[in-house]
């Protein structure tokens, strides 16, 4: 089953170290291949959740735009138009989206897409727009150097073997003094 809302990241031994007789044996190359991981993971979640908030912000505007108006484009007793804006409401994914998009200011933005959300989507759109073009740039800059580096560490890091038959062998070969 796949889970859209909670993300868990166990915390403590992940594989990355191995315990043998009470000695811990890190092993620096799986370290670097979940790094890489977690980086590609990271821009690809966020890329996906700024393509998501894009298209739900997208549909509620198509939505209010088709709605038949009143005689008076301004009249504030346009009965659709209100009816529309307090129907408004994200998911959390995406309003996080949104409030981390503008950084220090993004909970006055989000607070202005609740009171007038047809004057302040086209702004966050463009916004989304631009940010989703960056993001998509910084992956195709990064992605030969993950793969490269995800070549280079991948049979590093499972060969976990080594290093632990390494140090036992030096410790077994020394002579004792």
């Amino acid at each position: 089953m796949l889970n859209h809302w909670y993300v868990s990241k166990p915390v403590g031994h992940e594989g990355s170290e191995r315990q043998v007789d009470g000695v811990q044996f890190k092993n620096q190359y799986k370290d670097q291949f979940h790094r890489n991981e977690d980086d590609m993971f990271e821009l690809d979640l966020m890329i996906e959740t700024n393509r998501s908030a894009q298209h739900k912000l997208e549909l509620f505007l198509q939505s209010c735009t088709s709605l038949p108006h009143s005689s008076h484009e301004n009249d504030p007793q346009n009965t659709n138009t209100q009816e529309a804006t307090q129907k408004f409401d994200l998911p959390q994914v995406e309003k996080r989206c949104i409030t981390r998009l503008f950084g220090s200011s993004g909970k006055k933005v989000w607070s202005l897409l609740q009171k007038s959300p047809l004057h302040v989507i086209p702004i966050i759109l463009k916004r989304l727009y631009e940010k989703e073009k960056e993001w998509e740039n910084l992956r195709s800059e990064m992605k030969p150097t993950w793969q490269t580096e995800a070549a280079t560490y991948y049979y590093k890091a499972h060969d976990y073997c080594f290093t632990v038959f390494k140090s036992f062998e030096e410790k077994r070969l020394l002579p004792k003094s």
